[in-house]
């Protein structure tokens, strides 16, 4: 699944750290998410949106559904 987690990170200017311990998540798991070796769960989906002050679909865009 596509998602904008480092884009996002690096123009608030955080490090994967910061963005762990904003969020209240390992530096190993935002660094899994970025390199999509980890889907994480919705819960995390939402602590790491608030520790960016956006949205879950700022960084996990909903996959557009072709209608055959």
């Amino acid at each position: 699944m596509d998602n904008h987690l480092r884009e996002l990170r690096m123009d608030a200017g955080l490090v994967q750290g910061a963005l762990a311990a904003r969020a209240g998540v390992s530096a190993t798991t935002v660094g899994a998410i970025e390199r999509y070796d980890y889907v994480p769960s919705l819960t995390v989906k939402h602590k790491i949106a608030r520790a960016l002050k956006c949205k879950v679909d700022d960084i996990w865009p909903r996959d557009e559904v072709a209608v055959a």
